[in-house]
């Protein structure tokens, strides 16, 4: 296997640098950079469970090894195998900013009806992070 090398001086210097030689190439070099920050920011981007936060497999897992071994020193009990299914996967609770208000209207003078309006209003909280502005976690609750 014969390896060619690339003279990219006569490469390059056979073409002729124009404007709009240069406006392509540039856009050229935003697009392949915008194409490969999307696929290294993929990681980043994913909301990272805590380090002690176990996934609903080794949840259950866990769990039915303990209930087996618990079962098992049961007098009388044989061999035991358990299986647990869980209801549901770890919920992450997030703060909530909640805004409630009534006004009510009478007309002048008594007369006609009353109006009121109530309004309600709900935000997450958000915070700062390395990563941009994110929800503000208040609670992981483990799967039921």
């Amino acid at each position: 296997m014969k390896i060619q090398k690339i003279d990219l001086k006569k490469w390059f210097g056979s073409i002729q640098w124009t404007k709009s030689n240069l406006l392509f190439l540039a856009g050229t070099a935003a697009a392949l950079l915008l194409l490969l920050s999307t696929f290294t920011g993929q990681d980043q981007e994913k909301e990272q469970a805590p380090e002690n936060q176990q996934t609903a497999r080794e949840y259950t897992d866990e769990l039915e090894k303990r209930l087996t071994s618990t079962l098992a020193q049961i007098d009388g009990v044989g061999k035991v195998e358990v299986m647990i299914t869980l209801e549901n996967d770890w919920e992450t609770v997030y703060a909530q900013e909640e805004k409630t208000g009534a006004q009510s209207a009478e007309p002048a003078g008594g007369q006609g009806s009353r109006s009121s309006q109530d309004s309600y209003q709900n935000n997450y909280v958000m915070v700062d992070s390395a990563n941009g502005r994110k929800a503000l976690v208040t609670t992981n609750r483990e799967p039921a």
